[in-house]
């Protein structure tokens, strides 16, 4: 688990040691942060949200920076932070897209996963369908590593009157839930698919997804306010995670987890 750190800089609340792993957080790798200023004013957001920790989670495509090259970009956004008095941590991560590319890679020893190495952050395709999910899942497993599948209320294979998520889950793979979601961000049918997803409690974990700073500011502490209404702010931001970025299991039960 880390440690509780310091303390929030003045002018933030507390940190209730929330922990974000899907946040496009770096600047200029990918479609996420546009500049350093757009870090440093997502970064704001997220401390005043109560998180205490990021791992930033560029995209693992080709087009896009390597792992060398991001490793050395958070070092450097880590320092930008520090220097600007935010309390916030960052940690190893990527968002995998599930192609032939990201198998190569996994075969090859070159996954890039999330905090401790046990698991590893997975995008399935928004508008297709992804018949060889549970296939996808067993020879990820085969390579050590635990699938946690990114925002699935967004992706076409989850949204279909089927089981699909529940089916992935028994496979062995972890849920991470949009923050913004249920806050009909993401339309009708991503609201209604994670509210399903919530109901039947599938999800391990929350996370932002945040690209960008507009807006940030106010619809982060809704979509936790969301999740505290539900009494699953701490269980899905802070404990899961937690146990994600160690390496460690999450817990099976995770209806008996709410809080």
């Amino acid at each position: 688990m880390p440690d509780k750190g310091p303390l929030a800089p003045a002018g933030y609340p507390a940190a209730a040691g929330y922990i974000d792993l899907h946040c496009h957080l770096l600047p200029e790798v990918d479609d996420g942060a546009k500049s350093l200023d757009e870090s440093l004013a997502m970064a704001r957001a997220l401390v005043a949200a109560g998180f205490s920790d990021v791992a930033p989670s560029p995209h693992a495509w080709p087009e896009y920076p390597g792992a060398a090259a991001i490793a050395l970009q958070r070092e450097a956004l880590q320092a930008q932070l520090n220097a600007a008095g935010l309390s916030l941590r960052l940690h190893p991560n990527a968002e995998n897209r599930l192609d032939g590319e990201f198998l190569d890679r996994l075969g090859a020893g070159h996954a890039r996963p999330l905090g401790a190495g046990r698991y590893v952050l997975v995008e399935a395709p928004f508008e297709s369908p992804l018949p060889a999910l549970l296939e996808l899942i067993f020879r990820i497993q085969l390579k050590g590593l635990t699938p946690v599948i990114a925002h699935p209320e967004r992706c076409l294979e989850f949204q279909g009157k089927g089981d699909r998520a529940r089916q992935a889950v028994a496979a062995g793979a972890l849920l991470q839930l949009e923050l913004g979601a249920p806050l009909g961000r993401y339309g009708v049918t991503a609201r209604k698919v994670c509210e399903r997803l919530l109901a039947d409690d599938l999800y391990a974990i929350a996370a932002t997804d945040l690209h960008g700073p507009v807006g940030a500011e106010r619809w982060i502490p809704e979509g936790i306010a969301f999740l505290a209404k539900h009494g699953l702010a701490a269980t899905l931001l802070r404990d899961n995670p937690a146990r994600l970025l160690a390496g460690e299991s999450p817990p099976t039960d995770r209806q008996g987890a709410r809080q």
